[in-house]
């Protein structure tokens, strides 16, 4: 919440200081030359504009047009850019010099830049231009309703400092950084020159940001990746949600490439939300000053081809206290994976308090294929993972936890879970390396439990072979996994474990059944409800003076209910995510529906 008004107040700061400011403008009909940056007397070039408009507060007006700009823009400390729209304002750069940056705003040591950029496309010329925009070591920048696009690198990219290491966090973070309603497309490739064995550079960039909302977002890579760190990660309170990636190439080094690497998470970072057609890689961080590392939720993964397919999403080389749930991955090799580095690495890096849940893995490729894949590296150590309530479909193995030599993978807890059209639920290859393996209150359809050999004190308790009473049709995830009556044989038959549920005891699977609220009603909402997002204060605008709520999951779990009896709904105790309200008006029976999200 602090972190969140500390954004809102730094955009609100740059508002009021732009009252008093001057505005400069640029035109496809003016003058370098003999301009003045006037209204009437406009210059020509955003290159020159920024290399004149130095005064804080100040903002570049660009007019419509097309421009060719071969200058880089040094953007002032304060300064704005404010283009008359993407559609109808075009630059073209197509320096390809080494190194080269359209338009830098760049400060050492880490300084307040309080920049609003948008309404304007950057075009590199057939992915002629080396990099299109940095921003290094400013914060209160903002980057919105912007078009980047066919640069060869990065298009855009922004973090803190250089020299920061795997180790190490930067000395500095930069915080107020918003980067949301844009697009962004065809500006990453394998670097140095396509070589096999290197990096992908990306179309976003990030490293270093204390708070930073990357949100709402059209993201199309055909060569590198989508959003991949810099300089080592290092995020605190990351919120990255509601962008659309498409990330269709390639890559040597890692098969496919990445539509999400972020290194570093720490301070519950969260990733929600998010339609991809490629892979997340989360790697190294511990909860920090909050209560995860990272928390993905609520994102759909559907990979559209059977080339070199990846896992949805890679949690490990060091991450601890991370939650992955409500999830739907279509078509992977692996859901998820909890794996650490690679063998002639020579590091180890244990994980530990790793949560899985409510997620659905489906596949339907030939490939042999694996819901959860859990395998330590030599010397490392994974401890209490939890997988619970999800749903495996057509994937050759639910579960395989395999280890590498002096790995080790001990307390890990399966349970509630559906395996079906699976024909082995559970295997465990590692001896004695892996222990402690709790397998209870699942349904199968085929083997819940194989072992290459016997590994130490596995539980295989209450696990019943039956297909599970699911829809079995409609779309994907929901309705088709849920369940298919409130006596289906799924319902009140888990066991606790600490999740939120309704009835006797869990539902097994992914969907709780009862009081279940389509999702599809929402589109008939009149409700309006403010702030949305929220930290937990709702206002409701319109008035009832009889009127009972429900809020639910987005899986249509009951989570709160009540009367109304004042002109907000108070929900702060819930965990963040996204909830749908339903509030129905006693005396005319008319109900009114919105979705509404928790920060």
């Amino acid at each position: 919440m602090k972190k969140r008004t500390l954004l809102v107040f730094a955009l609100l700061l740059m508002a009021f200081s732009q009252i008093y400011a001057t505005v400069y403008y640029v035109s496809a009909t003016g003058s370098d030359s003999t301009g003045d940056g006037s209204t009437n007397n406009p210059w020509a070039s955003l290159s020159y504009a920024c290399s004149q408009v130095t005064t804080s507060g100040d903002t570049i007006h660009i007019n419509p047009g097309n421009y060719t700009d071969n200058n880089q823009c040094i953007l002032a400390i304060g300064v704005n850019i404010e283009g008359a729209g993407s559609n109808v304002v075009k630059i073209t750069s197509n320096v390809s010099t080494d190194n080269y940056w359209y338009l830098i705003a760049s400060s050492f040591p880490v300084t307040d830049g309080n920049h609003n950029i948008s309404g304007f496309t950057l075009d590199g010329d057939n992915r002629t231009l080396t990099h299109g925009m940095l921003f290094k070591g400013r914060n209160n920048v903002q980057v919105h309703k912007m078009v980047i696009q066919n640069i060869n690198r990065f298009g855009l990219q922004i973090y803190a400092v250089d020299g920061v290491t795997k180790i190490t966090p930067p000395s500095t973070y930069i915080s107020g950084i918003e980067v949301n309603n844009n697009t962004i497309q065809h500006c990453g490739r394998l670097e140095n020159g396509e070589n096999p064995n290197d990096w992908s550079t990306s179309c976003l960039s990030i490293g270093g940001l204390d708070y930073a909302a990357i949100h709402d977002n059209i993201i199309n890579e055909e060569k590198g990746g989508g959003i991949i760190f810099w300089e080592k990660g290092w995020f605190k309170g990351l919120q990255l949600y509601n962008n659309n990636i498409n990330v269709t190439g390639t890559s040597p080094l890692w098969g496919s490439q990445i539509a999400i690497e972020l290194w570093n998470l720490f301070d519950d970072c969260e990733i929600y939300n998010n339609t991809s057609n490629n892979w997340f890689s989360l790697v190294k961080g511990e909860k920090g000053n909050g209560t995860h590392s990272v928390v993905v939720y609520d994102n759909r993964i559907v990979f559209d081809s059977p080339d070199n397919p990846k896992e949805g999403v890679e949690l490990g080389l060091g991450l601890y206290d991370a939650e992955m749930r409500n999830n739907y991955i279509e078509n992977g090799k692996f859901g998820a994976v909890i794996w650490g580095a690679a063998p002639n690495t020579n590091e180890a890096w244990n994980v530990s308090n790793i949560q899985i849940h409510h997620n659905v893995f489906y596949n339907h490729h030939n490939d042999y294929t694996f819901g959860v894949f859990i395998n330590p590296s030599p010397n490392e150590t994974y401890t209490n993972t939890q997988i619970y309530n999800n749903v495996f479909d057509g994937v050759d193995e639910g579960i395989q936890i395999a280890t590498q030599s002096n790995g080790l993978v001990k307390d890990t807890y399966i349970k509630n879970n559906i395996f079906m059209n699976v024909p082995n639920a559970v295997v465990l290859k590692g001896g004695s390396q892996v222990q402690n393996t709790e397998i209870s209150y699942n349904y199968h359809t085929g083997n819940v439990f194989l072992e290459n050999t016997p590994t130490l004190n596995p539980t295989v308790t209450n696990n019943t072979l039956a297909s599970p009473n699911i829809n079995n049709s409609g779309n994907k995830p929901a309705p088709f996994y849920e369940a298919n009556s409130v006596n289906a044989n799924i319902v009140d038959v888990g066991i606790d474990v600490g999740l939120a549920y309704v009835g006797n005891a869990p539902d097994i699977g992914a969907y709780e059944n009862g009081a279940v609220l389509s999702v599809s009603d929402v589109s008939k909402s009149s409700l309006k409800v403010y702030p949305n997002p929220t930290t937990g204060i709702l206002n409701v605008s319109n008035q009832f003076s009889n009127a009972t709520y429900k809020m639910y999951t987005i899986t249509g779990l009951l989570v709160d209910s009540g009367e109304i009896t004042t002109a907000f709904i108070d929900f702060s105790n819930q965990n963040n995510g996204l909830f749908i309200l339903q509030i129905q008006d006693k005396e005319t029976g008319d109900v009114y529906i919105s979705k509404v999200m928790k920060k």
